[in-house]
């Protein structure tokens, strides 16, 4: 694999303890990568077999290439195509599609597009227990080196375990040529882990969660090289959509290193999960990911300061213990805001506490930890306002009336986006400190 790609800790040898390692033999970002697939079977030790799984979109712009390649490096490769120019919906009918069309004796399979083509095809490899290769046809999100999936399941976007592909060819000619919107989308995407590693900090301070540093740097590192850049991501300069593809290829492999997309997401994928969803629920699909993932950044870098403002020393630690909901009060808030996905929320959320006495106990770890925790973010988070102007001057997003979220779906979404998943954030820490009302009057 490509350098930039290492860890410069040794396997196993890491500060954080743990055995960070990955299965992933080539990774390739250069003009031309797609040419390499015609020698995959001799150099990954692969049987002739071969499931490609494309749309109409990602089969013009390298799909058919693809099987080009591959009948010359002597496979055979089949087809499952999504005949649609339309984005797909990464739901029960999707992978039951690709299930369908996925003969028992095939050897691998080769992920041709973008977000949802690879979350799907991640998943069918888990289940089958096949290898697939990736082929990014845009640098618009972080999936394509992870080890899990967000999929929609009975319309809960939920995140699942799959499998890293052995192989990645993103040919930045390819990658050049994508539609403006999904390089913006990558850069959103991308611009997440600013917010993303705040969080994790934040957890690892407050509550003792798990926490690589040498993981967490890389991540950093690839972010910092993407901005250097991404003034040239409206013009497709080179420079810049290698930069975002590599960033975004580092990041995923960061979820891989820990084996958990912690690394990768945090507050600000909370907020476009709890707009993605109730897009679902309207039957629209329309957000990009990344897209609502880099809004998510400005809003939560938002929420950071204004907890960074607070003087905690001052909170009423008693009057916020009990005004902890009772489970009853929070089961009705959960069945207004969620409708019919309630059940997912309520099964998420299986093992949340309700009591007052937990909710002080909370309380006084974060004031406890203060000092660390304020240091830590200070450093890693440039101002909102700064993370907007990337935002801008990128092409991408910068606003929810952009992406066409409404004011009231933005309150909803900073108080109620944390139920989506298990997981301490800066939307947790509002909600103890009593700030959501201040948060959502001025928003």
């Amino acid at each position: 694999m490509a350098g930039f790609l290492q860890l410069t800790a040794e396997p196993g040898n890491c500060s954080c303890g743990r055995n960070h390692t990955t299965t992933i033999k080539e990774i390739l970002v250069e003009p031309g990568a797609l040419e390499h697939l015609a020698g995959v079977r001799e150099r990954l030790g692969l049987g002739p077999r071969v499931l490609l799984v494309a749309d109409a979109n990602t089969y013009e712009a390298a799909g058919r290439n693809c099987e080009k390649l591959l009948r010359a490096g002597g496979c055979a490769p089949r087809l499952s195509l999504f005949a649609t120019t339309e984005r797909i919906v990464p739901d029960e009918a999707a992978r039951e599609k690709i299930l369908k069309d996925l003969p028992a004796e095939t050897d691998f399979l080769v992920a041709v597009g973008s977000g949802t083509i690879n979350d799907l095809v991640r998943y069918i490899g888990f289940k089958t227990g096949k290898p697939f290769l990736s082929v990014p046809t845009a640098p618009s999100m972080d999936g394509y080196t992870s080890v899990v999936s967000p999929l929609i399941t009975n319309g809960f976007k939920r995140t699942y375990n799959a499998i890293a592909p052995l192989a990645v060819y993103a040919d930045l000619k390819i990658l050049k040529a994508a539609p403006a919107p999904l390089l913006a989308a990558g850069f959103g995407d991308l611009l997440g882990k600013l917010t993303a590693r705040a969080d994790w900090v934040l957890s690892h301070i407050v509550n003792g969660e798990y926490y690589c540093e040498e993981v967490a740097g890389r991540v950093k590192e690839a972010v910092t090289a993407a901005l250097v850049h991404h003034r040239g991501l409206a013009s497709r300069d080179e420079k810049a959509v290698r930069a975002l593809m590599e960033g975004l290829l580092l990041t995923g492999l960061a979820m891989l290193w820990v084996n958990a997309s912690r690394p990768a997401s945090g507050a600000e994928h909370l907020l476009a999960h709890f707009w993605e969803m109730k897009g679902l629920l309207r039957k629209e699909f329309k957000l990009l990911h990344g897209a609502a993932v880099g809004v998510g950044t400005w809003i939560a870098g938002r929420i950071y300061e204004q907890v960074l403002a607070m003087d905690l020393g001052k909170l009423d630690l008693e009057q916020l213990s009990a005004a902890a909901p009772t489970r009853d009060q929070w089961e009705t808030a959960m069945r207004r805001v969620y409708g019919p996905l309630f059940a997912e929320v309520k099964a998420e959320n299986k093992d949340r506490k309700f009591s007052p006495e937990e909710r002080r106990a909370e309380l006084e770890r974060l004031v406890e930890t203060e000092e660390e925790w304020r240091r830590a973010v200070r450093e890693i988070l440039p101002a909102a306002g700064e993370i907007r102007n990337y935002l801008q001057a990128a092409g991408a997003p910068s606003t929810p009336v952009e992406l066409g979220v409404s004011p009231e779906e933005v309150r909803e979404a900073v108080r109620y986006a944390k139920e989506c998943r298990r997981r301490y954030t800066i939307l947790k820490v509002l909600e103890l400190t009593g700030g959501v009302e201040e948060f959502t009057a001025a928003g």
